[in-house]
């Protein structure tokens, strides 16, 4: 199943190819520098709640960026006229 968007797909993945790279650059530095703060399990519990605040971020996010790109969240245009046969 695709779940990037059909128009402007090549930008929607850069972005996400930059975004998830960086992630996975800094997080160790992240969870280290935490670790190295609060202790274990301090470290294991903030990487945790910063995991979870990403989650609601991106649930919240998502559906206002496909509707200004005009796409439904399953990729198709907003007034595309679905096959019901």
């Amino acid at each position: 199943m695709r779940t990037s968007p059909s128009r402007n797909r090549a930008t929607f993945l850069g972005y996400w190819q930059a975004i998830a790279n960086s992630g996975s650059a800094t997080g160790p530095f992240v969870v280290a520098g935490l670790t190295a703060i609060m202790g274990v399990s301090g470290g294991l519990s903030a990487t945790a709640g910063l995991g979870l605040f990403g989650a609601i971020w991106s649930r919240a996010l998502l559906p206002a960026t496909y509707r200004r790109l005009g796409l439904t969240m399953r990729s198709m245009p907003i007034n595309f006229p679905e096959d019901r046969s």
